[in-house]
């Protein structure tokens, strides 16, 4: 026990990067909604940007694709954790911290993999040709996202997709399709396919629904007419890529002349704000500067 202890716990905190596959994050106080970055559109309209500044794409280290290393490194963790499980009895995992579980997970997440890929060939082409600009994104996050149970008034993912899917068969153009992309965290855990395709039906919009696994994200996102995410930074992203975006949670990047910030889902379909370029690179620049460690967890 400590006794007679003053200050201040100063606390800071890591998170996989707000930009990515080239940063991690960290924060004082707090990731996410709890960051401290500032939400006015007049403090970034402020702010000077010009092409030769650190956030610029040529002078960043480019990490590349780490999935492999992080598979590796979390098969170790666990393995270690389950073993010497007695000597931490006050350890708190976020998930079930089973590593028998997890590995059942894991042989899923190859296989369906593997039948995703068979299954999606050439589906990138298909959004690049025939739907390029005829349909709307939605990103979703995983299952257990921190972000959906304290920073958004969802209770989970399903009530998310139902009230899009409700909007969607009712407000958006009929010519138009909607595409759900699963996140790839969840791949062994989730697979909301059934789910998605039975409320699609009934709304009398199934024809219009597509429900993908690992078509290329950005593919999907420049090519989209807009993108509807709880708080993830998929949202960054789909900005990234001048693409409207419309966040139904609470997040640090939803600002007014980047996403379309306060509007209806029911009237997003037809009424998305565009994204002010200017003002995104001067926000993305700001992020950088401020919250990212150019580098990677895992490699």
């Amino acid at each position: 026990m400590i006794v007679g202890f003053t200050k201040a716990i100063k606390v800071f905190v890591f998170e996989e990067g707000y930009v990515r596959p080239d940063f991690i994050t960290l924060e004082k106080d707090g990731v996410n909604d709890n960051s401290s970055l500032p939400r006015n559109r007049a403090f970034y309209d402020a702010l000077e940007y010009h092409d030769k500044m650190e956030c610029n794409s040529k002078n960043i280290h480019h990490i590349g694709n780490t999935y492999k290393e992080m598979a590796m490194q979390a098969i170790l963790y666990y393995v270690v954790g389950n073993i010497f499980f007695f000597k931490y009895p006050h350890y708190h995992h976020h998930r079930t911290f089973s590593a028998f579980l997890e590995a059942f997970y894991g042989v899923r997440n190859f296989v369906r993999k593997q039948r995703y890929r068979l299954q999606e060939f050439n589906a990138q082409t298909l959004y690049q040709t025939q739907l390029h600009k005829k349909y709307y994104f939605v990103a979703l996050q995983t299952h257990e996202d921190f972000q959906i149970l304290h920073h958004s008034d969802y209770k989970n993912i399903e009530e998310f997709i139902e009230e899009v899917l409700i909007s969607f068969a009712h407000y958006a153009p009929k010519d138009r399709y909607l595409v759900i992309k699963h996140h790839p965290m969840d791949r062994g855990k989730k697979d909301y396919a059934r789910f998605i395709s039975d409320h699609a039906r009934r709304l009398a919009c199934a024809e219009r629904v597509n429900v993908v696994y690992d078509v290329h994200l950005p593919t999907l996102l420049k090519n989209a007419i807009g993108t509807i995410t709880i708080n993830s930074t998929v949202g960054i992203s789909s900005l990234f890529h001048r693409t409207p975006t419309l966040c139904k949670g609470r997040s640090f990047y939803d600002i007014e002349g980047l996403t379309s910030k306060g509007m209806a889902l029911d009237d997003f379909w037809k009424e998305y704000k565009e994204v002010d370029m200017e003002l995104f690179n001067k926000f993305r620049c700001y992020l950088i500067q401020k919250t990212q460690v150019n580098g990677s967890f895992y490699k």
